[in-house]
């Protein structure tokens, strides 16, 4: 396990960077519950740990511990996997040792109901901006409902304006995902500079360690070029994530186009629900996901000590 040094030492556990080596130790630890939010899934931890400071530790080769920086300090994520009562015991005298207010960040509603006895420690304030939006992957691929007809108007117009075709992502043709982030990214400014380039790097890991992260993904071609791509795997045994999903906005109803022949593939692939990850506050990105109609949005909240 533990190929890279410890980074730190915090409440006396180790915690160390992501390796894609440990990622079978860290996905038999999610495996032992399914998982609801998009960040917990070892891609997406390794992908974001630069831009979210955070690392892991691995306790009694069970129980899986987040760390994450804000403003210099450490605070948690939610815990995963067999979270014994002495270990919430323990972890909570921890936090309440510290000389500064710990947060748990990320929680699922799952673990709040999980695990009473340990939350009813913590206020439970809603994370908006970090709540996932889930939706019926059949209602995606077909767009049947009167709820679609704009979506649907667009990917007509598209049809008639250009030619294109939906090809599985192979890793011949990765590097051709940097091109279409490129071109994407100008358009995406609004959404402010710093978080343009911390999804470039995610997006970089993702496709240097693309088949050791079991990822899938999808190019829509135009005339032969690569024009918007997809990126996804599977989140627990009927859901899957879509990571990345970006196209060139010269390409009228291209978004559209993409999202559509996604939803396609993971409903073929046997997937009740896709989901397609937080807005992050940002009022484009959360018209964009609102538009689609969530089935549910799952929410995500900070714990904070009573």
């Amino acid at each position: 396990m533990h190929t890279l040094p410890p980074r730190d030492n915090f409440f006396g556990y180790e915690f160390h960077s992501f390796d894609i080596s440990d990622k079978d130790a860290i996905d038999k630890i999610l495996r032992t519950e399914p998982q609801t939010l998009a960040e917990y899934t070892f891609a997406c931890l390794a992908a974001w740990q630069w831009a979210h400071d955070h690392s892991y530790s691995i306790v009694h080769d069970n129980l899986l511990l987040l760390q994450m920086k804000i403003d210099g300090k450490s605070h948690l994520l939610q815990p995963m996997g067999t979270f014994s009562s002495s270990d919430q015991e323990l972890l909570l005298q921890r936090i309440k040792s510290s000389d500064y207010p710990i947060k748990i960040a990320r929680v699922s509603d799952s673990f709040l109901l999980r695990y009473p006895e340990f939350c009813k420690n913590f206020h439970a304030m809603p994370e908006h901006n970090l709540a996932n939006y889930l939706y019926r992957a059949e209602d995606l691929a077909s767009l049947a409902s009167g709820h679609f007809e704009k979506k649907r108007n667009l990917i007509a117009q598209a049809k008639q304006m250009y030619e294109w075709e939906a090809q599985e992502m192979s890793a011949a043709s990765l590097a051709e995902c940097l091109n279409i982030f490129e071109a994407s990214a100008e358009s995406r400014a609004s959404s402010g500079g710093e978080v343009v380039s911390k999804e470039l790097v995610a997006l970089k890991y993702s496709l240097d360690n693309f088949d050791a992260l079991n990822l899938s993904g999808l190019f829509i071609y135009s005339v032969g070029k690569p024009v918007a791509f997809s990126i996804f795997e599977s989140l627990n045994s009927n859901t899957a994530v879509v990571h990345f999903e970006k196209a060139v906005r010269s390409y009228k109803g291209l978004y559209q186009v993409i999202n559509q022949e996604t939803a396609k593939v993971l409903a073929q692939r046997g997937f009740t629900y896709i989901n397609r990850e937080e807005d992050l506050g940002i009022p484009g990105l959360r018209h964009a996901k609102t538009s689609y109609f969530p089935v549910a949005i799952l929410s995500s909240y900070s714990l904070s000590l009573i």
